[in-house]
C-alpha cells in the first residue's frame, strides 16, 4: 500500500511538472531576464537563520524540559531540511525522533511539541492572511468580507484547539483504553503515549503567551524573507503578497500524496500564489521552480551549519564523511 502511494504520488507529481512546463513559452524564455540583487539575497539568506533561531526558541518553550539553545537550534536546522525533503508532512515526525535521539526525552514529548506548534501556526497564519487582505486593492469589499469570515473561523478553531486539545486527546485515550486489549502490547504502548501527549499539552497562560509571540515572530520573519528573496530575483511583491504566496506553498507541501522534495506540488502552490497576485503565467512557473530549488538549497545549507555546531560529536557528520569516501 505504501509503495503504491509513493508510485501514484510520483506519477501525479510528474504530471503536475509537465503541465507547468507546458505553460512556459519557450519562444519567450530568452526574454526572461533574471536580475539578481546579491546584497538583498544575502540579507534574505540571513533571515532564514533568524527565522530558524526563533523557531528553535519556540520549540524550546513547547518542550517539557528545555534544551541548550545551540542544541535545539541544531535540531531545528535538521528538522527544516527533513520537512522540505520528506513528503506529505512525514518530515514532521523527524522532530520527535531527533528530540529522543539527542535528549532521551520520550517520543510523546516531541509529538506534543509538533502538534502544539502547528496549531499555533494555523492561528497565526490565519491572522496574517486576514491582515494581508489590506494590501489587496483588487479584491472587492464583498469578497474581502467572505475571506475575513473564513480566516476568523480558522483562527477561532485553532484558538479553541489550544484551549481544549489536551482534553480531546485524553478522551480519545480513554476510549482506546477501553477498546484495546492488554495482550496487544503495541497498541497499549500507543495508548499510553496518548496519555503522555495529553499531559504535555497542558500549558499555562505564560507558555501560551510565549508560544504565540514566538510564532508571530517566526512567521513574520519568514514572510519577510520570502519578500526579500523575491525582490532580490526581480519579482517585486508586497509583504501581503509574500504572505499569500508562502501560505499557499505551505498548504501544498502538506498534501499526503506529495513526493520527496515536494517537486510538482510546491511549484503548483507557488504558481497559484503568483498568479493570484497578477504575475504572468510564463513568469510565475519559472519563478516557482526557482524559489523551490533555492528553498531546498537554503535548508541544505542550514543542515550543514547544524553539523558544524556539533562537529566533534555529530554522528551525522561521520556518516556523511563515510558516504563521501565511498563515492
Amino acid at each position: 500500500m505504501k509503495r503504491k502511494k509513493i508510485i501514484f504520488g510520483t506519477i501525479f507529481s510528474i504530471i503536475i511538472i509537465v503541465l507547468l512546463v507546458k505553460q512556459i513559452d519557450l519562444g519567450r524564455i530568452q526574454d526572461f531576464k533574471l536580475k539578481i540583487n546579491y546584497p538583498l539575497m544575502i540579507i534574505a539568506f540571513l533571515f532564514t537563520f533568524i527565522s530558524s533561531l526563533i523557531r528553535a526558541i519556540r520549540f524550546n518553550y513547547s518542550l517539557a524540559v528545555r534544551l541548550k539553545i545551540l542544541d535545539i537550534f541544531r535540531i531545528t536546522l535538521f528538522y527544516n531540511l527533513y520537512t522540505r525533503l520528506f513528503p506529505g508532512g512525514i518530515g514532521e515526525l523527524t522532530f520527535p525522533y531527533l528530540i529522543k535521539k539527542n535528549t532521551n526525552q520520550a517520543i510523546s514529548t516531541g509529538l506534543s511539541s509538533i502538534l502544539l506548534t502547528r496549531i499555533f501556526d494555523i492561528l497565526v497564519i490565519a491572522l496574517f492572511l486576514g491582515g494581508g487582505l489590506i494590501f489587496f486593492s483588487n479584491i472587492d469589499i464583498e469578497n474581502k468580507k467572505i475571506l475575513y469570515i473564513g480566516y476568523f473561523l480558522i483562527a477561532l478553531i485553532a484558538w479553541l484547539s489550544i484551549q481544549y486539545l489536551n482534553k480531546i486527546v485524553k478522551v480519545f485515550a480513554n476510549l482506546s483504553n477501553k477498546l484495546v486489549s492488554d495482550k496487544n502490547k503495541w497498541l497499549k504502548k500507543i495508548n499510553n503515549n496518548l496519555y503522555s501527549i495529553s499531559e504535555a499539552l497542558k500549558i499555562n497562560k505564560k507558555k501560551k503567551k510565549q508560544l504565540f509571540i514566538t510564532t508571530v515572530l517566526f512567521w513574520g520573519s519568514n514572510f519577510l524573507m520570502v519578500q526579500l528573496f523575491c525582490i532580490s530575483i526581480g519579482l517585486a511583491i508586497s509583504y501581503g503578497e509574500a504572505i499569500l504566496i508562502a501560505s499557499i506553498s505551505v498548504v501544498a507541501g502538506l498534501i499526503p500524496l506529495n513526493t520527496i522534495g515536494g517537486f510538482g506540488y510546491k511549484e503548483g502552490g507557488l504558481t497559484l500564489g503568483l498568479l493570484l497576485i497578477g504575475v504572468a503565467k510564463h513568469d510565475a512557473v519559472i519563478y516557482s521552480f526557482l524559489i523551490h530549488i533555492v528553498s531546498i538549497s537554503l535548508a541544505l545549507g542550514g543542515a550543514f551549519v547544524g553539523v558544524l555546531l556539533d562537529i566533534k560529536s555529530s554522528k551525522v557528520l561521520r556518516k556523511s564523511l563515510k558516504i563521501m569516501i565511498v563515492f
